[in-house]
């Protein structure tokens, strides 16, 4: 079983499972804006404007060093077997991951009950409504219950409602395989919102 993408190509979560169930994870993106934010396009390749974005981490390295690499593909391991394999991309990747590990193995969510659940959003990236504010967490209106947001603040921890235009563009998709350990039954999910599937062959 696998998930794919079925419709444009940005960047791509992508997990497998074969017959024995082996898992693979990966992320794959050009780890900047949405088709690079200076329109460049070489042969219908968009070039990546990266750099952009991760001037703070670039001044750290020295010449020669690679850039850190953001995802974070994931793969459980119940009694030495592949048990949950996941991928997430996005503005919120870490935070996303996050979310819906604990969800699935601390609370006993199965993946598709995780993936319908609010999640955070990650640092306020900017939006329509001003400039980056990366002390604020990201959560869109309506998400959570107002007063769990009221209580999160009042513990000091600063909060960017977003409005529903830019809850569009800061937000993230989490894609997973789960394998039974008992029957090996496969179940995938991919968020509506994306251009994913799943596909058994």
């Amino acid at each position: 079983m696998k998930l794919k993408s079925t419709g444009s190509n940005h960047s791509a979560a992508v997990v497998a499972v074969d017959a024995q169930g082996n898992a693979a994870a990966l992320t794959h993106s050009l780890n900047g804006g949405l088709w690079g934010g200076h329109g460049i396009f070489v042969d219908g390749v968009s070039i990546p404007d990266s750099a952009s974005h991760q001037q703070s981490v670039i001044a750290r390295l020295k010449p020669g060093d690679r850039l850190p690499d953001p995802t974070n593909p994931v793969i459980v391991l119940k009694n030495g077997n592949p048990y949950l394999a996941s991928s997430c991309m996005g503005s919120a990747l870490h935070s996303i991951m996050m979310n819906n590990l604990v969800n699935v193995l601390d609370f006993d969510m199965d993946p598709k009950s995780s993936i319908d659940t609010p999640n955070f959003r990650g640092p306020y990236f900017g939006g329509d409504s001003g400039a980056p504010q990366m002390d604020k967490e990201a959560l869109a209106k309506g998400d959570f219950d107002e007063k769990l947001v009221e209580a999160v603040i009042a513990k000091g921890q600063a909060i960017k409602l977003l409005s529903e235009t830019e809850a569009l563009y800061q937000r993230s998709y989490w894609i997973a395989i789960q394998i039974d350990p008992k029957t090996g039954k496969r179940v995938a999910v991919s968020p509506s919102l994306s251009n994913g599937g799943a596909a058994g062959y």
